[in-house]
């Protein structure tokens, strides 16, 4: 049976075009996992679905939105194993399941599935189209914190997929950020280990220029609507994270 809410999902925005849902794990810690599935025109494409231990909950929570058998694509933002560890289970499922990554991703992905798998490489110049309009741009994010990491965009939505990228630790489970100045903890406790310079977060920043932004939805911790989304970015834009904290003086 499905938890009750918040734990049995929730849907975030709809247009004609697609439809977005959060789906939460069900570990209750700073480190819990997000997934999100997006739906168009019966067809579903579930982004980072986490490790092998939430896939159960993932699974019953897709049957519980939209049915399995709408499930055509999943999308991996990098190879960690708490984004992609639950692979082996999902191609037991669907075996035949676009899956959808860098080819840096698909090199590790590869060394715990069967080398034969449905493998879609995607990169800057991506753009993935599925269901009735839904229009999914590729953005890489180069050592953010994976050298191949990558983040959606899907433009009728305005929805980010940003992997770990405004990943939060934090043990209240705030769903929607309200407050952004007191969210900035939970950011920092995660970016200035994980996120490789600011250089990387300088780039990332400006590939996002023109782009609608409506939500930011990480992988980790809570979403990012509103006005929090141009503080979000501005966050990114001057976070001093990793190389620049253990070398301010080659910075």
């Amino acid at each position: 049976m499905l938890d009750t809410p918040p734990h049995a999902g929730l849907l975030l925005q709809e247009t004609n075009s697609c439809s977005l849902y959060w789906l939460p794990s069900s570990e209750d810690s700073a480190f819990r996992t997000n997934a999100y599935l997006l739906v168009s025109g019966g067809e579903a494409l579930l982004s980072d679905p986490g490790g092998a231990p939430e896939f159960s909950k993932v699974r019953d929570l897709v049957e519980h939105w939209v049915g399995l058998d709408a499930l055509k694509s999943i999308a991996f933002s990098h190879q960690d194993p708490d984004v992609t560890g639950s692979l082996p289970q999902w191609l037991e499922v669907h075996p035949d399941i676009q899956v959808l990554s860098s080819p840096r991703t698909h090199i590790l992905l590869e060394e715990f599935v069967v080398p034969n798998y449905n493998r879609i490489d995607i990169g800057d110049s991506s753009v993935f189209r599925f269901g009735e309009g839904a229009k999914i741009q590729c953005i890489e994010a180069p050592f953010l914190h994976s050298p191949a990491s990558l983040a959606l965009f899907e433009e009728s939505t305005g929805a980010l997929i940003s992997g770990d990228i405004w990943a939060a630790m934090d043990i209240d489970r705030q769903l929607i950020v309200e407050d952004f100045a007191s969210h900035e903890a939970a950011l920092n406790a995660f970016h200035l280990d994980y996120m490789a310079s600011s250089v990387a977060c300088r780039g990332f920043v400006q590939k996002l220029e023109g782009l609608e932004i409506k939500t930011i939805c990480p992988q980790h911790g809570a979403i990012l609507q509103g006005p929090a989304v141009p503080e979000a970015l501005d966050y990114l834009e001057n976070l001093l994270p990793g190389l620049d904290l253990l070398y301010p003086e080659l910075m």
